[in-house]
């Protein structure tokens, strides 16, 4: 069973906005942020694996980007500024907090049932 999880409004909002900076400017997020950000503004729901990668984005840039020289400057946004946004900006943050208290839990339901398998397997069961 596949666990996925709602995608905010905001977040698609930002993501959107995001986009169109990228596009604006030419620069800000790579191969694999701009997959996410297409996953974000065309899905209601998103994967775990898609959520941990916009929690994990959030614990590594969220205490320096919006630190960044230009982070704010609207003529010239930072590469930082404009990721952040195709992340889902200050709402992706927001979300990205939620998610890791319900992806901890859905983390170990998968743990406990690849287990589960494996002991099938290796009982010969399977």
């Amino acid at each position: 069973m596949a666990t996925n999880f709602r995608v905010p409004s905001g977040v698609r909002e930002e993501a959107l906005l995001g986009r169109s900076l990228h596009v604006k400017h030419g620069y800000g997020g790579g191969d694999r942020t701009m997959q996410i950000n297409r996953l974000l503004v065309s899905n209601r729901r998103v994967g775990l694996k898609t959520a941990i990668s916009v929690y994990k984005y959030y614990a590594r840039h969220g205490p320096v980007d919006p630190k960044g020289e230009n982070f704010d400057n609207r003529k010239r946004p930072s590469k930082g500024y404009i990721m952040w946004k195709l992340m889902g900006g200050d709402a992706g943050q927001q979300w990205a907090r939620k998610l890791r208290r319900g992806t901890r839990s859905e983390i170990q339901k998968s743990i406990n049932r690849f287990r589960q398998i494996r002991q099938l397997v290796n009982d010969g069961m399977v």
